[in-house]
């Protein structure tokens, strides 16, 4: 049962991964940003990715990695909201890309945590091997999600990914 949660864990909250990509598309679209101001926005989204680290390594003793899931949730759902309202008010910009390099750090130590957690010395190699083949849906997403903006729009491919996100809770 464990590894079921967690299989679904990765499969559902993978596809976190591949967020970014979109939301600079969509700011591209939307926003009209430069290549100086995506140089910027990749430093914020490096900063959050720092700053969580530092963060969770120093409280890392008052925390569990299911709890950490849950404010991964949180964040993933957030950050399409955020984009949506940024082409009402640009300078939002820069949070989406902070929180997305909070979630990108947080997925990272989240996933290696509650591998940790589940697993022992003796079958932590065979949890491994079967999360990297069972990682369907994070593989698959990118391509589901170019489909889904063209053929629809971007308010539809984030209602996708937000559907998909909660379904990992």
């Amino acid at each position: 049962k464990k590894l079921r949660n967690y299989l679904l864990a990765i499969n559902t909250m993978g596809i976190s991964l591949s967020l970014m990509p979109f939301i600079i598309l969509y700011g591209s679209e939307f926003l009209s940003l430069s290549k100086n101001i995506l140089g910027t926005l990749l430093i914020f989204k490096v900063a959050g990715g720092v700053l969580t680290g530092l963060i969770l390594f120093k409280y890392s003793k008052f925390f569990n990695y299911g709890k950490l899931l849950y404010a991964m949730v949180l964040i993933a759902i957030t950050l399409p909201i955020l984009t949506l309202i940024s082409s009402y008010y640009a300078p939002l910009f820069y949070g989406v890309f902070f929180l997305g390099g909070i979630l990108l750090s947080t997925y990272s130590m989240a996933i290696t945590g509650i591998l940790l957690e589940i697993s022992d010395s003796k079958n932590r190699a065979l949890f491994t091997g079967l999360a990297g083949t069972g990682s369907i849906i994070p593989a698959i997403f990118p391509l589901f999600g170019g489909w889904l903006i063209s053929f629809f729009n971007f308010e539809t491919f984030f209602a996708v990914f937000s559907l998909i996100i909660l379904s990992s809770i």
